[in-house]
């Protein structure tokens, strides 16, 4: 029978409260209120002597910290911490989550943000607006999006333009902010709608024309992540969110009797760009992964006015108006450059996979013509129907519109990405459809105007359009127009394969494999996994070094236990690179802790655990606990292992 491992305590008393310092939120009500109890909004705002000062620990348990109103870091200089191990800020409203004000440092950890909503006037970030200093560590920002955007005005000889979209519906990071994502996930947003183009003036005696439709409003941009200011991403994901789609276009008037014109259909609006990310300040993508997002769809163009039929002065009838000609789709389904004053990317050590350009809006009918006025008198002409629109250039990634835009690339695999399809054009008064638009161009990246290099990446199963510097180690799939070793660099599907993000591994005989010169052509010192390079001598090409045979054998040590400020310290020894999962439970079922670490190599790894306050109340009534430390180990490429461990805990 295995020994159970026994902690000596030390000033456990001490340690089994909370420290003096801390805010430890104690109700799930969005109050402030001299009550007794600490809640979110007072902890954040300060002041509140229900309230301490210093770090706030949110705790996971009894469900989401629903919010009534927007919740500002507004107050104060000093930096905010807000702790928690998986504790869900949700807004129960139309209202932005959170707001980090321009003199305020956040610091976020172990949070869910969810369910805002961008209003007016910006339309800009729905879950997380950052004018300030922000740091978020292993946070799920999910599910947040902008309100659509107001149409157009109605009325003159031609309607409004709709209000573009809001961008940023994750997270919106504004000029001169800094933001930094640590192990943080921003997936399922979803940027704002175009405004709709305004209808223009209806015909009358005095002006016998319809008017004619506005166009609708851009889409907005950033799905994921809008940055304006400096964000840094390290081994973070950014998936399934969706920039924007464009506006529809006003609907054209018809026209007068007596012959009067039909009033065009008005334009859809461009989609937005950027579904994962749209950056027009300073970006670096470091071990991370861009995967599923899309681009805005572009706007449906809108129907036009019929010709007014003949009078008996003017017995010809009137022309249809012109069926609207419908939006472009969005460009740069995973990532989108371009200039702001100067816009900076660097892509290390990254995936970008399976991302979309926006697809192409739908042309709509153009008016029929108006009926003859009696004898000698002709039908008008009817009017074409709208153009679909184009679909959305560069699917994984979009650079472009200024030479101040400068991109550089390093061992990232850029795969299996998607240019936007093209729109479908409406009919014409007499049944003639309109032309269809054009597929998108770059199904891979899309370079335009922008200085770009790239060095030791992989183009696999996609296309590149534009020119960019080839600094060497590259490959790319035959036939895609990118640079490189022109073979097929044989991935294997996107897959967690060790690490805090799932990856595209290498299969054995990869071209990909052994590329690079371990110095002198940039190798890298580990992959996007955390594994050291080089493995046998040379370096792999792209964000995944191949391990032949997926390494040694795996193992896992039992561990060795020692307790330290309210943790619980873990060491176990691990056979190599992976992911290290371990819960803590007590009475065998109830969880007291948890956390995951991704070792990058072979050794002792200590596993911090801060323990849940129920296990240091029974503590501190019972002068003895036993838990269960049970952890499983996934060595990188490699099938996982378990270990369960009794660890007794005594104080002195």
């Amino acid at each position: 029978m295995t020994r159970p491992l026994l902690l000596t305590l030390a000033a456990l008393l001490a340690l089994a409260a909370p420290a003096q310092a801390d805010s430890v939120v104690d109700t799930h009500q969005d109050v402030v209120a001299a009550d007794g109890k600490c809640s979110l909004r007072e902890a954040v705002n300060g002041g509140s002597a229900d309230c301490s000062t210093g770090a706030i620990r949110l705790p996971a348990a009894g469900g989401p910290y629903r919010l009534t109103s927007t919740l500002p870091f507004a107050n104060g200089t000093a930096p905010t911490r807000v702790e928690s191990d998986g504790a869900v800020i949700q807004a129960d409203g139309a209202f932005r989550v959170i707001v980090i004000s321009a003199s305020r440092t956040a610091f976020l950890s172990g949070l869910t943000i969810r369910g805002g909503t961008a209003t007016g006037p910006t339309f800009a970030g729905g879950g997380i607006t950052n004018v300030g200093n922000l740091t978020l560590e292993r946070v799920l920002v999910t599910g947040n999006t902008a309100a659509p955007a107001p149409p157009g005005a109605n009325g003159g000889a031609t309607g409004g333009t709709g209000t573009a979209g809001g961008n940023g519906a994750g997270i919106y990071n504004a000029f001169g902010a800094t933001l930094t994502l640590e192990r943080t996930t921003v997936s399922g947003n979803t940027a704002g709608t175009g405004g709709a183009g305004g209808v223009g003036d209806p015909s009358s005696p005095a002006a016998p024309s319809g008017g004619q439709g506005g166009v609708g409003g851009k889409g907005g941009s950033g799905g994921g992540l809008f940055n304006a200011g400096t964000a840094t991403l390290t081994e973070s994901t950014i998936t399934g969110n969706a920039a924007g789609a464009g506006g529809k276009g006003g609907a054209g008037q018809s026209g007068s009797p007596a012959g009067g014109h039909g009033g065009f259909g008005g334009h859809g609006g461009i989609g937005g760009d950027g579904g994962g990310i749209a950056n027009i300040g300073t970006l670096t993508i470091a071990r991370s992964t861009i995967a599923g997002n899309r681009a805005g769809r572009g706007g449906d163009g809108a129907m036009a006015g019929d010709g007014g039929d003949g009078g008996t002065v003017n017995k010809n009838g009137g022309p249809g108006g012109f069926g609207g000609t419908a939006g472009n789709g969005g460009q740069g389904g995973g990532v989108f450059t371009a200039a702001g004053a100067t816009s900076v990317t660097v892509v290390t050590n990254s995936t970008i996979t399976a991302n979309a350009g926006g697809a192409g809006g739908t042309g709509d009918a153009g008016g029929h013509g108006g009926q003859p006025g009696g004898p000698g008198g002709a039908t008008g002409t009817a009017g074409a129907g709208g153009e679909g629109g184009d679909g959305g250039y560069g699917g994984g990634l979009f650079a472009g519109n200024a030479a101040a835009v400068s991109l550089t690339v390093s061992h990232a695999t850029i795969a299996g990405n998607t240019a936007g399809k093209e729109g479908a054009g409406g009919p014409g008064g007499n049944g003639t459809l309109g032309d269809s638009g054009s597929r998108g161009l770059g199904s891979g990246t899309y370079v335009d105007a922008a200085t770009v290099t790239v060095r030791n990446s992989i183009f696999g199963g996609n296309t590149c359009v534009g020119d960019f510097d080839d600094l060497g180690g590259n490959t790319s799939s035959p036939g895609s127009d990118c640079r490189g070793l022109q073979l097929d660099p044989m991935l294997r599907p996107l897959a967690s394969n060790g690490g805090p993000t799932k990856t595209m591994a290498l299969r054995a005989g990869s071209p990909a494999i052994d590329l690079i010169r371990a110095s002198g052509d940039g190798c890298a010192t580990i992959d996007q996994r955390g594994v050291t390079r080089p493995v046998g001598g040379r370096c792999d090409a792209g964000a995944f070094e191949y391990v032949p045979g997926g390494g040694t054998k795996p193992s896992l040590g039992s561990p060795k236990a020692r307790f330290k400020k309210r943790r619980l310290l873990l060491t176990y020894v691990v056979s190599g690179p992976g992911t290290l999962a371990v819960r803590v439970l007590m009475k065998g079922r109830k969880r007291v802790g948890r956390r995951t670490v991704h070792p990058a190599k072979a050794g002792k790894v200590t596993v911090r655990i801060k323990l849940a306050q129920r296990a240091l109340r029974a503590l501190k009534a019972r002068g003895r606990l036993r838990l269960t430390a049970k952890a499983v180990f996934t060595p990188t490429g490699g099938t996982p292992i378990a270990k369960s461990k009794r660890v007794t805990v005594r104080k002195r």
